[in-house]
């Protein structure tokens, strides 16, 4: 199948949320979100969704900052709670500095922690990177014992920076 991209309002409508919620950072992107249709495969992996910083010259033709770009296959799979995660995962690469003008300067940012399963497994938890990830996963646990998960939740993209 030939690879094929459309707008995507739904992946649009969560983002707008999540923006609002937890990346005001985000406030001034302008971002472009797209579905990717036919085969996305990194390797053996396939990919479920990327977050691309726009080239000055890109953003200058499209008027874009960043697109966010969503396998349409996985997508149609996917929960309404996996959706949201999903996106907000991609949200989450999109971060900003701030010139001494105080304008903004977009870039995309790498995940927090990078490890194997079977490396976690035989040495267990033997960075401070995964210590924050186990103590994150226990708070969101704590937070499931209540109505609302999000009471309390930092705004991210900032690596856990306030602005």
């Amino acid at each position: 199948m030939a690879v094929s991209f459309s707008e995507a309002p739904e992946v649009q409508e969560i983002a707008e949320k999540l923006i609002e919620e937890y990346h005001d950072h985000l406030k001034q992107a302008r971002i472009k979100y797209l579905f990717r249709s036919g085969n996305w495969t990194a390797g053996c992996k396939t990919i479920w969704a990327k977050a691309t910083k726009l080239s000055a010259q890109q953003t200058y033709l499209t008027g874009f900052d960043f697109v966010i770009t969503v396998n349409r296959d996985i997508w149609a799979k996917l929960t309404v709670e996996a959706r949201e995660a999903l996106v907000d995962h991609e949200l989450s690469h999109c971060s900003c500095d701030y010139d001494p003008l105080g304008r903004p300067i977009w870039r995309t940012q790498g995940h927090e922690v990078e490890d194997f399963a079977d490396v976690i497994r035989r040495h267990g938890l033997w960075s401070v990177e995964l210590e924050a990830l186990m103590r994150a996963a226990e708070e969101y646990r704590q937070l499931a014992l209540f109505e609302d998960r999000r009471v309390e939740l930092r705004p991210t993209g900032t690596n856990g920076r306030m602005s």
